[in-house]
């Protein structure tokens, strides 16, 4: 049974998915694909959401099936790929007013002190985010913006800015940092969106 001996032949079927074989893919597919669904949902608690991200993971496999590094972790690839496109859609999530779903994560999220559970409404946590990034200036929040919320590199934007990359490390460092003292209350979801 290909499960069972997958871990010995990975490297196997990642050659083989690599030179177009379905076959390889399927059995990669029928192994990783619980493992990934139970990664994702252990960190969002949404089902639908998490089912999205392990289809849309596995299509990306199959995309950039030629480009997979026979050097690499094969499951540290396929988790990133996972883990980059939850990321992406909870901060694409962030610019609009309802983000409905956020509610089912938050109530597993003790947020005070005393780990009382306190229910997020993820319009608070942008209104405050919003009124947090007023302590930063104009640049830190450019940057954060830029690097953050919409995903450009930061050689992108020290090109961008006609700054040094360093600077703009320093500046989201220091903008990273006022945040989380200002978000204080909403502490893991902006670790977990702006991490």
């Amino acid at each position: 049974m290909p499960d069972i001996n997958l871990l010995n032949n990975e490297s196997h079927y990642v050659n083989l998915l690599k030179d177009d074989s379905y076959e390889a893919y399927t059995v990669l597919y029928k192994f990783y694909m619980p493992k990934l669904y139970a990664f994702i949902y252990n960190m969002t608690r949404l089902k639908d959401f998490s089912e999205e991200v392990v289809q849309e993971t596995f299509i990306k496999l199959w995309e950039n099936r030629t480009t997979i590094k026979s050097d690499t972790s094969f499951k540290s690839y396929l988790f990133t790929i996972a883990r980059n496109y939850m990321l992406d859609e909870f901060r694409r999530q962030i610019n609009h007013p309802v983000f409905a779903e956020y509610i089912n994560y938050s109530n597993h999220l003790n947020i005070s002190e005393n780990t009382t559970e306190h229910r997020l409404d993820f319009q608070d946590f942008r209104a405050e985010l919003d009124k947090a990034k007023k302590k930063l200036t104009s640049r830190q929040a450019e940057i954060f913006h830029l690097n953050k919320e919409t995903g450009e590199a930061v050689q992108s934007i020290a090109l961008r800015l006609g700054i040094t990359e360093q600077s703009v490390r320093n500046q989201l460092s220091t903008a990273l940092s006022i945040l989380r003292k200002k978000m204080k209350n909403f502490i893991p979801l902006f670790l977990f969106l702006f991490q």
